[in-house]
Protein backbone atom coordinates (compact mmCIF):
# COMPACT_ATOMS: atom_id res chain seq x y z
CA UNK A 1 0.00 0.00 0.00
CA UNK A 2 0.81 3.31 -1.20
CA UNK A 3 0.05 6.47 -2.80
CA UNK A 4 -2.12 5.62 -6.30
CA UNK A 5 -1.66 7.36 -9.43
CA UNK A 6 -5.36 8.60 -8.96
CA UNK A 7 -4.86 10.26 -5.37
CA UNK A 8 -1.47 11.39 -7.13
CA UNK A 9 -4.03 13.04 -9.72
CA UNK A 10 -6.12 14.20 -7.17
CA UNK A 11 -3.23 15.86 -5.36
CA UNK A 12 -2.05 17.43 -8.44
CA UNK A 13 -5.33 18.70 -9.37
CA UNK A 14 -5.84 20.38 -5.57
CA UNK A 15 -2.46 22.02 -6.37
CA UNK A 16 -3.67 23.16 -8.96
CA UNK A 17 -7.60 24.45 -8.33
CA UNK A 18 -6.57 25.39 -4.41
CA UNK A 19 -3.50 26.66 -4.39
CA UNK A 20 -3.56 29.12 -7.43
CA UNK A 21 0.14 29.93 -7.56
CA UNK A 22 0.00 31.33 -11.00
CA UNK A 23 -2.17 34.56 -9.25
CA UNK A 24 -0.27 34.77 -6.27
CA UNK A 25 3.50 36.26 -7.44
CA UNK A 26 3.12 39.16 -5.46
CA UNK A 27 3.74 36.74 -2.40
CA UNK A 28 6.79 35.46 -1.00
CA UNK A 29 7.23 31.33 -0.73
CA UNK A 30 7.02 31.89 3.03
CA UNK A 31 3.52 33.69 2.68
CA UNK A 32 2.50 30.64 0.51
CA UNK A 33 4.52 27.75 2.67
CA UNK A 34 2.71 28.79 5.63
CA UNK A 35 -0.41 28.32 3.73
CA UNK A 36 0.36 25.01 2.55
CA UNK A 37 2.54 23.27 4.96
CA UNK A 38 -0.98 21.93 6.84
CA UNK A 39 -2.30 20.53 3.79
CA UNK A 40 1.32 18.46 2.87
CA UNK A 41 1.79 17.20 6.11
CA UNK A 42 -1.56 15.77 6.09
CA UNK A 43 -0.50 13.63 2.87
CA UNK A 44 2.56 12.91 3.78
CA UNK A 45 0.82 11.18 7.08
CA UNK A 46 -1.60 9.69 5.05
CA UNK A 47 -0.29 8.41 2.40
CA UNK A 48 3.09 8.06 3.85
CA UNK A 49 1.99 5.24 6.61
CA UNK A 50 3.65 2.73 5.00
CA UNK A 51 5.68 3.45 1.89
CA UNK A 52 7.45 6.46 2.39
CA UNK A 53 9.14 5.78 -0.46
CA UNK A 54 6.64 6.08 -2.32
CA UNK A 55 6.11 10.03 -1.42
CA UNK A 56 9.12 10.84 -3.72
CA UNK A 57 6.78 11.57 -6.75
CA UNK A 58 4.44 13.63 -4.31
CA UNK A 59 7.83 16.02 -3.68
CA UNK A 60 8.92 16.26 -6.90
CA UNK A 61 5.16 17.32 -8.23
CA UNK A 62 5.27 20.09 -5.36
CA UNK A 63 8.74 21.55 -6.17
CA UNK A 64 7.84 21.64 -9.96
CA UNK A 65 4.72 24.18 -8.80
CA UNK A 66 7.08 25.85 -6.68
CA UNK A 67 9.83 26.30 -9.58
CA UNK A 68 7.45 27.32 -12.10
CA UNK A 69 6.05 29.55 -9.89
CA UNK A 70 9.81 31.08 -9.09
CA UNK A 71 10.69 30.98 -13.01
CA UNK A 72 6.88 33.29 -13.47
CA UNK A 73 7.89 35.35 -10.09
CA UNK A 74 11.20 36.08 -11.21
CA UNK A 75 12.16 38.42 -14.06
CA UNK A 76 15.74 37.41 -13.45
CA UNK A 77 15.19 33.53 -13.39
CA UNK A 78 14.46 32.60 -17.59
CA UNK A 79 14.90 28.79 -17.70
CA UNK A 80 13.56 25.24 -15.75
CA UNK A 81 17.15 24.96 -14.92
CA UNK A 82 17.90 28.20 -13.43
CA UNK A 83 14.16 28.10 -11.19
CA UNK A 84 15.33 24.81 -10.08
CA UNK A 85 18.94 25.84 -8.67
CA UNK A 86 16.95 28.75 -7.16
CA UNK A 87 14.54 26.70 -5.32
CA UNK A 88 17.35 24.33 -4.29
CA UNK A 89 19.11 27.22 -2.47
CA UNK A 90 16.14 28.35 -0.73
CA UNK A 91 15.82 24.55 0.72
CA UNK A 92 19.56 24.25 1.83
CA UNK A 93 19.49 27.89 3.25
CA UNK A 94 16.02 27.50 5.06
CA UNK A 95 15.12 23.71 5.02
CA UNK A 96 11.67 24.31 7.43
CA UNK A 97 10.59 26.46 4.93
CA UNK A 98 8.01 23.63 3.55
CA UNK A 99 7.32 20.35 4.82
CA UNK A 100 7.91 18.27 2.26
CA UNK A 101 11.52 19.57 1.92
CA UNK A 102 12.65 17.51 5.69
CA UNK A 103 9.94 14.38 5.75
CA UNK A 104 10.83 13.09 2.60
CA UNK A 105 13.99 13.58 0.04
CA UNK A 106 13.28 16.35 -2.52
CA UNK A 107 15.43 16.63 -5.81
CA UNK A 108 15.65 17.92 -8.75
CA UNK A 109 15.13 14.61 -10.47
CA UNK A 110 12.82 12.32 -10.51
CA UNK A 111 12.19 9.12 -8.11
CA UNK A 112 12.08 6.14 -10.40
Amino acid sequence: PGISSGALKMIRHKIKTEWRLKGRISESLEVIAKEVNPKIRGWINYYGHHRRSDLYELAYMINNYLARFIKKKSKVIKTWDQAWKYLLKVKADKPETFSHWHMISPSKRRAV
